[in-house]
């Protein structure tokens, strides 16, 4: 596995309201890119933090069959207008993966919301301030992605993009948090540093933490 990959942030299309500047998804090529890798055509594909569901469109593109869960409406509303199997798409909360109707999947392609130390916040509540700090946010991300290994069929993988967060409050290690906290429910098989053509809120790079359910 290559250890860093230099990618556009291209897409083939933008939400509506969604300015370049504001645009976080995850690069379509970066999903292409794992997606070749870790499946193959009629796999299932998961991710439980679809967003606008880029991960789906890319998969469903490359005949996959593309699960998703997220808890925006309104992400939810325009992935739906574009996947074959809109149902495929669910509107809820992915602290309860395991209570929706998500069948066990080969690869997973995720980025969960980023969040600092020292916020006051919670990232899982569309990132309304309901009173999560920031070492409960980790500890709910490893209770997730508990969930998500009980769904992976033998062999399948995970990978989770994140990046490092510098701000006036320091630098948040949040990479190497969540790879810590995940690496106590899933076998951690490396990271690719993700390189990118262009910088998005100051980030050039980010991490793809890749992941196992192999001991």
């Amino acid at each position: 596995m290559k250890t860093y990959l230099m990618l556009k942030r291209a897409y083939s299309e933008r939400p509506p309201g969604v300015s370049p500047d504001e645009d976080d998804r995850s690069s379509e090529d970066l999903i292409e890119y794992f997606l070749e890798r870790f499946s193959r055509e009629g796999d299932t594909v998961f991710d439980p933090f679809a967003g606008y569901g880029t991960t789906l469109l890319v998969a469903q593109r490359m005949g996959r069959i593309p699960y998703g869960v997220e808890r925006d409406e309104r992400r939810v509303a325009y992935a739906r207008s574009k996947l074959h199997q809109p149902s495929h798409m669910i509107c809820g909360d992915a602290q309860h993966i395991e209570s929706l109707d998500v069948p066990s999947f080969d690869v997973s392609i995720t980025s969960p919301p980023f969040m600092e130390k020292g916020e006051i916040r919670n990232p899982l509540a569309s990132h309304s301030r309901e009173g999560m700090e920031y070492a409960s946010y980790i500890q709910s991300l490893k209770l997730i992605f508990e969930q998500v290994r009980r769904l992976m069929k033998p062999g399948a993988h995970v990978v989770v993009e994140v990046v490092n967060i510098k701000s006036g409050r320091g630098v948040t290690t949040f990479s190497w948090d969540v790879g810590t906290a995940l690496s106590e429910v899933l076998t951690f098989q490396g990271e690719v540093i993700i390189c990118h053509e262009g910088s998005l809120f100051g980030y050039h790079h980010s991490y793809c933490l890749v992941f196992s359910n192999q001991e």
